[in-house]
């Protein structure tokens, strides 16, 4: 992922730091949860709490999408300057 991004104006690090945090958030990653979405603790004890989560929408529509958005762009500047380029000789 961080040598994708090296070839287009997002960085490979910020790509790979965006894959990372959807993917936490994918597979109910403690530390992306608690990171990216919203929470109140309800009630604690010394074994349990419990936690209220909200989905940060403002973070997602911006940070997310718009990474996405220009992710795919990228990708279509690349194959469109590929595509162009005759092929290697053999």
């Amino acid at each position: 992922m961080a040598e994708a991004g090296a070839d287009g104006p997002l960085e490979g690090q910020l790509l790979l730091t965006l894959w990372s945090a959807c993917s936490s958030l994918a597979h109910g990653d403690m530390s992306g949860t608690f990171g990216l979405l919203r929470y109140e603790i309800v009630s604690l004890d010394e074994q349990s709490a419990v936690v209220r989560l909200t989905g940060n929408c403002s973070m997602l529509r911006k940070n997310t999408t718009q990474a996405g958005i220009g992710l795919i762009d990228q990708a279509l500047a690349l194959y469109q300057r590929r595509a162009a380029s005759p092929w290697p000789a053999n």
